[in-house]
């Protein structure tokens, strides 16, 4: 004759023992599920980390070329001393803008201005080294003039 208990017993230990595997496997997919999200994290993480640091040294071209452009774009006037060396002093004009280099000398062409030491004294165009185009005048006084000069 077969005991019935025993069988039960062993019925309830393999139950048991299916609920702890189960258990241990659910476990075991969350540590999984969280390392994946652990890698997931620290993968954008480091896109995010490239992103900024591609983003960073292109601030850093754009600055670097404004910095030369801003470079070739300013020409300074000189006086010569008596050992005909360049000085420049406070009351030396300036030119900004666009130019062209014609037998290696420059010549104001496009958008610029003329400042005279710090003030800025005529803004607008020039045509191969002539006025041109509409401009705006100023005067020590603070005011102002609009107009559009003829090439002479």
């Amino acid at each position: 004759m077969v005991d019935i208990s025993a069988i039960l017993l062993k019925k309830q230990e393999a139950r048991r023992n299916n609920q702890l595997l189960k258990n241990e496997i659910s476990r075991t997919r969350a540590r999984l599920k969280k390392i994946e999200e652990d890698k997931l994290a620290a993968k954008l993480l480091q896109i995010s980390i490239q992103k900024e640091k591609e983003e960073q040294e292109a601030i850093a071209a754009k600055i670097a070329f404004e910095e030369a452009e801003l470079k070739r774009k300013t020409i300074k006037y000189f006086r010569l001393n008596k050992f005909n060396r360049k000085i420049a002093d406070k009351e030396c004009t300036t030119y900004f803008g666009d130019h062209e280099d014609i037998n290696d000398a420059w010549i104001p062409h496009g958008e610029g201005k003329i400042i005279f030491g710090d003030e800025v004294q005529y803004q607008g165009n020039f045509n191969h080294g002539l006025l041109h185009g509409r401009a705006i005048y100023n005067f020590e006084d603070g005011s102002s003039w609009y107009c559009r000069p003829r090439s002479l």
